[in-house]
């Protein structure tokens, strides 16, 4: 997992508004994933307010 120092708003400002938000979690398209053809779902990069962000393509890639 990558973490940054960033906020909710930064993130918006690059990203657009996130696709689906549950309280603190707010889900995004990650740019890496959709250029590659993925992410169809937008959900891909999730950015916990309380914490940091999580890409689940690239945790997922780093398992297998």
């Amino acid at each position: 997992m990558q973490a940054l120092d960033i906020d909710y708003n930064e993130l918006v400002s690059v990203l657009g508004e996130p696709s689906r938000n549950a309280g603190s979690q707010h889900y995004f398209q990650c740019p890496a994933c959709a250029a590659g053809g993925g992410d169809t779902s937008r959900d891909n990069l999730l950015f916990n307010s309380r914490r940091r962000y999580r890409d689940w393509e690239t945790d997922r890639k780093s398992v297998v």
